[in-house]
């Protein structure tokens, strides 16, 4: 199957091992492709406004929370007119800045999680092809160049048997190389 296919047995042979010949050093070079690969793991720029946004908004919260549970203690100890309280739009600061900061950390949130999904997707789909880069080249330069090479060989080697055919030598038949394929596999080669 594959590549060796229709190739004569010995070049078949070759090609097989021309394939897995690397394959000690393979799976330590995989590893180190991988290692080396840009994942694209730094942090987007956004998220320092968010985590400001998100401790302002924490921040709120707190001082609506406490200003609230003062003015609690305050009316309990029946001492609430004293202090007074300023309002927006005829509701109270605490009041608002109590809901006003939960909610808009609710929002913030939401919005900091579609963000994240769609950063996420984006930053995956550029560390796979980072990853799928070096692991292509690893295969390129331990699997598929000594298979090409063998290819070329065995082409170079049919080359020469069909230009001596041609000039009357001692050309062989496609039949006649099937059968003398293991002497000219050795000789293609340059080995004996």
């Amino acid at each position: 199957g594959g590549a060796a296919g229709e190739l004569p047995t010995p070049w078949a042979g070759l090609l097989r091992s021309a394939a897995t010949a690397s394959e000690d050093e393979l799976a330590d070079r995989l590893d180190r492709a991988v290692a080396g690969a840009d994942l694209h793991m730094s942090r987007p720029l956004w998220w320092r406004l968010g985590g400001f946004l998100q401790a302002v908004l924490m921040i709120a919260v707190l001082a609506g929370a406490v200003w609230l549970l003062v003015l609690g203690v305050l009316g309990y100890l029946q001492v609430r007119d004293v202090v007074p309280v300023p309002d927006v739009e005829g509701l109270p600061v605490p009041t608002v800045l109590l809901v006003g900061g939960i909610i808009a950390g609710l929002l913030l949130s939401l919005l900091a999680r579609l963000a994240n999904g769609l950063g996420a997707g984006r930053r995956a789909r550029a560390a796979g092809r980072s990853l799928r880069k070096r692991v292509e080249g690893v295969a390129e330069e331990l699997v598929l160049d000594p298979v090409e090479a063998e290819l070329a060989a065995y082409g170079q080697l049919c080359a020469a048997l069909e230009r001596a055919a041609g000039r009357g030598g001692r050309g062989l038949s496609m039949r006649g190389r099937r059968q003398a394929s293991p002497a000219i596999g050795a000789a293609g080669r340059g080995g004996g």
